[in-house]
């Protein structure tokens, strides 16, 4: 049980000790890093790169306007300037060329296969 009361429910499957608050601690990295997130991605709130990236000091965010979750793939696919870029990063570790924020073409969607809810004649 943690200091605030929570009960790990897997304990009883995985039986294994709290590695304590130390192991949960923010570590501040210098190696050179690109976080590519879409802000339209509905499995990974952008939050999650906001929060972690300020502890790589080395860090750059790039944010994809109408990206999803594989905003990278759009990235190849609509922005060749931006993939030159990243991979002038990958030889040399230099940001300078990254921009901060890229706008991409509106994804398109795939209609569901199933009427919409409370669709049904009257």
């Amino acid at each position: 049980m943690s200091k605030d009361g929570f009960v790990n429910d897997l304990s009883r499957i995985w039986p294994s000790e709290d590695a304590g608050d130390e192991s949960r601690n923010e570590i501040v990295n210098k190696i050179p890093v690109v976080f590519v997130e879409g802000d339209w991605d509905t499995s990974t709130p952008i939050e999650n790169t906001l929060s972690v990236a300020p502890y790589f000091l080395n860090g750059r965010v790039v944010i994809a306007e109408h990206g999803k979750h594989f905003a990278l793939k759009q990235i190849v696919e609509d922005a060749p300037e931006l993939v030159t870029a990243l991979m002038e990063f990958v030889r040399t570790g230099n940001t300078a060329r990254l921009p901060t924020r890229i706008t991409l073409p509106v994804p398109k969607f795939q209609a569901p296969k199933f009427p919409p809810p409370n669709s049904a004649t009257r």
